[in-house]
């Protein structure tokens, strides 16, 4: 489903993504192995991204299960993780925990920057929404144009054009969000 690309792509990264079996194995071992949850999670976020481009990419050959893949994807990236750590002198521990924080700062500015462009986007309408959102999530226009039933990549590179346009002169009667996006 992930390779087919479009709306079966994004139903199998959600199953895989909901999987509460599967997300707690991974939180168990990255526990058991010396880090917490919030670790645990950003190491199943990362495992998730780098199944969905093996898969792409075809580097996933089917001949184990998708469960037993992502949790060796997870534990490898777990354990690069420990290694670096593990290399680190005191004062670069402290220099990563500092950037630990910082990535704290940086995850709630992304979240305001999420909700700021969750506004723009309703300025304008569903169809021009969907397009401009698989476009920012880096689909090709042949997977657009799929996604949302049109006949070309072509005329999904048209309609990306026109909605960019709508969304920049909706934006254009509204500087306080311009504003709010910069600040962000």
């Amino acid at each position: 489903m992930i390779s087919k690309g479009g709306h079966a792509r994004l139903n199998a990264i959600n199953a895989i993504y909901t999987n509460l079996e599967l997300s707690k194995k991974i939180k168990n071992h990255v526990v058991r192995k010396g880090g917490d949850a919030a670790e645990a999670q950003d190491v199943f976020h990362d495992g998730i991204i780098a199944l969905d481009r093996n898969i792409r990419e075809q580097k996933f050959k089917g001949q184990t299960s998708i469960e037993g893949y992502l949790f060796s994807i997870c534990r490898n990236v777990w354990n690069n993780r420990w290694r670096q750590r593990s290399k680190m002198s005191n004062n670069e521990i402290q220099d990563y925990q500092l950037k630990t924080s910082q990535s704290s700062d940086d995850n709630i500015i992304q979240e305001q920057r999420k909700e700021h462009l969750s506004t723009v986007l309703q300025l304008i309408d569903e169809k021009c929404q969907k397009i401009l959102t698989l476009w920012k999530a880096s689909y090709s226009m042949e997977e657009i144009a799929i996604t949302c039933n049109l006949s070309s990549a072509q005329l999904a590179k048209k309609y990306r054009f026109r909605c960019m346009n709508k969304l920049m002169k909706k934006l254009a009667d509204r500087p306080n969000l311009i504003q709010a996006l910069r600040n962000v």
